[in-house]
């Protein structure tokens, strides 16, 4: 549902670019309906947060599990219990340490809401506690051989619980966006653009763009009365 990887490898895969570019590109029809991880169930919503946050693991090219914000992890002979250790380098983007804690936070939020909402990652999982500021342990119902793998959701990713108190209604606003992946939110005007630019403490180090602005169009259909996503242009700046 969320097969986004060709647009993903044009904001961290290309190596550089010299002036202002247009690249051909797929697209959504829509712009993103929000950037809070509760309510994205989009796919252009989705793909935001594929560029802005990150969870415990990640995929690589090949579809492997590796670490993202967590620099490790065991589990015990059942495979229903689980410790992940965070990476020292996990940071927000404003350059808080990511806490065990902001993890148990954002995903108690998912376990005390509405769980046929929640991402596939949570379905098993019966309870997650921080154990100090770097570690998280967490207990699943029964074994679950993509427990891993579904961790790479972006919207698995820790919250910030100092965020959300503040701006309750609006934590998810541009100019209260805290993120943890390779871009961060600089600017949305709905139904204009959204300004993406390098987040300084991703853990991963600078992505391959400074900038990325994210043009709204509509798409038109084709022939086939389908969207014809190759029309729309996204804009490139370095």
């Amino acid at each position: 549902m969320f097969r986004t990887l060709g647009i993903l490898l044009l904001l961290t895969g290309c190596e550089r670019f010299y002036g202002e570019r247009r690249v051909l590109a797929p697209a959504f029809p829509h712009e993103p309906r929000t950037l809070d991880w509760y309510l994205a169930e989009d796919p252009a919503s989705h793909f935001i947060l594929q560029q802005t946050q990150r969870g415990l693991t990640w995929l690589d090219a090949n579809g492997k599990v590796i670490a993202a914000l967590a620099d490790g992890w065991s589990t015990d002979a059942s495979r229903t219990q689980y410790a992940f250790t965070l990476s020292p380098s996990a940071k927000w983007s404003d350059g808080v340490p990511v806490t065990a804690e902001h993890f148990a936070y954002g995903w108690n939020r998912w376990l005390q809401g509405d769980r046929k909402r929640a991402p596939q990652g949570l379905a098993l999982v019966e309870t997650v506690v921080a154990h100090g500021p770097g570690q998280l342990k967490v207990t699943l119902q029964q074994p679950d051989p993509d427990f891993l793998k579904t961790l790479a959701d972006p919207r698995l990713g820790p919250q910030r619980p100092d965020v959300a108190s503040a701006f309750p209604t609006a934590f998810a606003d541009p100019l209260h966006l805290r993120s943890t992946g390779p871009y961060q939110v600089l600017e949305w005007k709905p139904g204009s653009h959204l300004w993406l630019v390098a987040n300084s403490y991703f853990y991963g180090g600078k992505p391959a763009l400074d900038k990325v602005q994210l043009v709204f169009a509509t798409v038109p259909l084709n022939a086939f009365g389908n969207p014809d996503y190759a029309s729309t242009l996204w804009k490139l700046k370095p």
